[in-house]
């Protein structure tokens, strides 16, 4: 209980031991497995995945949702619970269709079991994850949706002071701030960051997490001296409070991102090779922290005249968004783009030619700032390419041909 309360501080190095001794104690009382033993499982999950340690996290996860499953059987509460826990660590291992998967079973058995009434605020969480997930794959408006009904379930149950509702917030925030509607999101952020000062505490690391959050915004619109004040303090909180946890990776990632903004390439460079460091360390292959640093550092590279580099770290970084996200993703697209630059920058002009070919009309459709700034890019490439092999006008009937198509 006490290790509970540890945890729900934001406190897991404290949390663990005594976590960890209620498990064992629990185990010697019923070596077959109990509710109570799925719980504590449960509890030491959320600790590893607080510590970044997701392969222990799944682990325990696993071991707690069979072991409800056999006490409890597939349609009870324990059951769900488990299902969002295991969902969860695979969303954040980047493992985006399983994770679809459990949280869309958490959330038939919680519905099923509570519809409208007493314990209703448990269905709020799973429309969260499947809302990041609908954000993940750049459909805006189910994402949305999805958050709006989960915040009038829990205003409704839980009241606007309550830490899930302000989660549902942030997110929000986040969905906004990926459509492309800054001021929304600006204000959204401001209002999560507030109320978790408030009710959590300024250094928690909810609190923290839309701090840097607001770093990304103030980055996209350009008020880089604030963004870097935000960004680097949150790097030195979580450096101190949580130095293995992913979210360094996260902290170095937006640091690197402000670099390039700023064209420090160098440093936007070291950042992102620090931060590929600790993802590579944590998730698998196809994660989509590996994928979208791997893209940034090879833009890096690209800009600092280096494109044999790029294109290989480019190659990298294109298998991670194929293996999750597949070759028809924007993000895919955007670094199959960057990497035919590097070609053409090589002399290689048909791989190019290809590459650029492959990945315009992706970006073309979406509607998103930073794609539609890649798409004009994109598109001045494809016209020099053309212009330097003396076909010119090959370029213009492409662009003519997409636009019918």
């Amino acid at each position: 209980m006490i290790g509970s309360v540890y945890l729900g501080l934001g406190q897991a190095a404290e949390a663990q031991p005594l976590i960890e001794q209620g498990l064992s104690i629990r185990r010697a009382l019923a070596p077959n497995g109990s509710l109570d033993t799925a719980r504590s499982l449960y509890s030491l999950n959320r600790v590893y995945e607080k510590q970044g340690d997701l392969a222990r996290a799944e682990t325990l996860m696993r071991e707690s949702l069979e072991m409800n499953r056999e006490i409890k059987q597939e349609r009870s509460l324990e059951t769900a619970g488990s299902y969002c826990g295991l969902g969860y660590v695979q969303q954040t291992k980047g493992e985006l269709k399983a994770a679809e998967q459990s949280f869309e079973t958490c959330l038939r058995i919680r519905t099923e079991l509570l519809g409208n009434g007493k314990g209703s605020e448990q269905i709020a969480a799973p429309l969260d994850y499947l809302a990041q997930i609908a954000q993940a794959r750049s459909d805006f408006p189910r994402a949305e949706k999805l958050l709006r009904e989960a915040m009038s379930i829990d205003r409704r149950a839980l009241g606007e002071d309550h830490p899930q509702y302000i989660r549902h917030l942030h997110h929000l925030a986040s969905v906004k701030y990926d459509s492309g509607d800054m001021q929304q999101a600006e204000a959204l952020y401001r209002q999560s960051i507030e109320l978790n000062r408030r009710v959590l505490g300024p250094d928690h690391p909810e609190t923290i997490d839309a701090m840097s959050a607001m770093g990304t915004l103030l980055i996209r619109t350009d008020r880089l001296d604030e963004a870097q004040t935000i960004l680097q303090n949150v790097l030195d909180i979580d450096r101190r409070r949580r130095p293995d946890h992913v979210y360094v990776g996260n902290d170095l990632e937006n640091l690197g991102r402000l670099a390039f903004r700023r064209r420090q390439f160098a440093d936007a460079e070291r950042h992102f090779r620090e931060a590929l460091a600790i993802y590579h360390a944590k998730f698998p292959p196809g994660s989509g922290f590996i994928a979208s640093t791997g893209t940034m550092l090879g833009r890096s590279l690209l800009a600092q005249d280096r494109p044999k580099e790029a294109e290989g770290v480019l190659t990298k970084a294109l298998d991670s968004w194929a293996i999750e996200y597949g070759r028809e993703s924007l993000g895919y697209a955007t670094a199959r783009a960057y990497q035919g630059r590097a070609m053409a920058l090589q002399g290689r002009n048909d791989d190019a030619e290809r590459a650029l070919l492959e990945s315009y009309p992706i970006l073309l459709n979406s509607s998103r700032s930073p794609d539609r700034e890649t798409t004009t890019l994109v598109r001045q490439w494809i016209e020099t390419l053309y212009k330097a092999t003396g076909r010119p006008q090959v370029a213009q009937q492409y662009f003519e041909r997409v636009k019918r198509d």
